[in-house]
């Protein structure tokens, strides 16, 4: 996708505004899940274990409606992709608010995710088709961090006032403006996807592999700590009010730093940028520790928003430079919506009590894990790119002398 070209008419009425809005809201869920796992204990009744499997139903809905659109996007319209994960996106949030029964609710949140699953993987394949890619993803995120800190400073509000029904119902309000995107094309065409020879190909193909395994596994880490960050504040005494505040306080962080990494792009390159975050996260995760006084959770929480959201926009520019094909720029948002399914549940099942401590320890092995893979990737992008420099050189010298 050409930005110049799209963006002739005006930011606001272009196909990259429309990818970046649906960018934006896809995962507005997941950003609020604290809040929400909270609730399903404390309005509902579940135990931490079933809110902890009513969470990864959720985003496995999420992860399941990005790989169809993985496989079907090369098939049908994006504009008729947008139309049916809204159906399911807004109808689902709405029945949400009257179910009570575990299976059932299950059942809501999984099908209402993978509507936000199918945005989200139509809006992340355009925006990777741009000349910026970073950049856009910075915005998005920046816009999606807005959505979020209003959400999660209402939601007390609208909680205990109207219980878990007030809030599934202004959730589906605010979805329902999604709708709005129909109106704008998502431009996505065959020949967006670059046709390289075979040779090539199989040598990005491998980076890419290596891009969507590090996301993988980086998000298996932070959806184990995010879904259950309400509860390792509540365990140290803070109350309902004092976590939301904070972490309504950590988006406004996360704002800043998904806006910086926006304007910085790969100015510095990724390899620095993402090792620092990981350094910054580690010492966030450490800072999580039972109790906490209400400054330390704040920015703890804070600092684990902030560095997961500079990383999140580097990876997703990996991704997107490593994919020639246009196979991998979808699977990229899968496996983020998988890690953070899978988290979730491999929490919950190593919760015993009240002791929720070892959600840290699977955070630190993943960001391990995401820091190793990250600079293998980038290094590898960075010498192909030199690569591909040489040969075209090689090949401007070549038409010089048959001249």
């Amino acid at each position: 996708m050409t930005d110049k070209k799209y963006l002739a008419k005006g930011v606001f009425s272009s196909p990259i505004a429309v990818a970046i809005i649906l960018y934006a809201f896809g995962p507005i869920m997941f950003s609020v899940l604290p809040v929400v796992v909270g609730a399903f204990t404390n309005y509902l009744g579940f135990t931490i274990q079933q809110a902890g499997y009513i969470a990864s139903a959720d985003l496995a809905g999420m992860f399941v409606g990005v790989v169809t659109c993985a496989i079907i996007i090369q098939r049908i319209s994006g504009k008729n992709i947008t139309i049916i994960g809204c159906i399911f996106f807004i109808a689902n949030n709405f029945l949400s608010a009257f179910a009570t029964d575990f299976i059932a609710l299950v059942a809501v949140r999984f099908l209402a995710e993978f509507g936000a699953g199918m945005l989200m993987a139509v809006s992340f394949t355009s925006l990777s088709k741009t000349d910026n890619p970073d950049r856009y993803f910075g915005i998005g995120i920046g816009l999606q961090i807005t959505f979020t800190i209003s959400l999660l400073l209402i939601a007390p509000v609208l909680m205990e006032s109207f219980g878990l029904r007030g809030f599934f119902l202004t959730l589906a309000s605010i979805s329902s403006l999604t709708l709005l995107a129909i109106f704008k094309p998502i431009v996505i065409n065959a020949d967006d996807f670059s046709t390289t020879s075979k040779e090539k190909t199989k040598t990005y193909d491998t980076t890419a592999r290596l891009a969507v395994l590090s996301i993988l596994i980086y998000w298996i880490g932070i959806g184990a700590v995010w879904s259950f960050a309400e509860l390792l504040g509540s365990t140290s005494g803070l109350s309902t009010q004092d976590t939301s505040t904070a972490l309504a306080f950590s988006q406004i962080a996360g704002l800043a730093g998904a806006l910086f990494t926006a304007w910085v792009a790969v100015r510095y390159g990724r390899i620095k940028p993402i090792i620092i975050a990981l350094f910054l996260q580690l010492v966030a995760v450490g800072l999580l520790i039972p109790e906490q006084t209400m400054l330390s959770y704040a920015l703890a929480v804070s600092l684990f928003v902030v560095t997961w959201n500079v990383v999140l926009i580097y990876q997703l520019g990996i991704v997107a430079d490593s994919d020639k094909r246009g196979i991998y720029t979808a699977l990229g948002i899968a496996a983020q919506a998988l890690g953070v399914a899978i988290g979730p549940a491999l929490a919950a099942s190593f919760i015993s009590g009240n002791n929720i401590s070892p959600i840290l320890f699977i955070a630190f092995i993943a960001i391990i894990g995401c820091g190793g893979l990250s600079i293998i990737t980038s290094v590898r992008i960075k010498k192909m790119e030199q690569k591909n420099l040489l040969n075209n050189e090689e090949v401007n010298v070549s038409k010089i002398n048959l001249v």
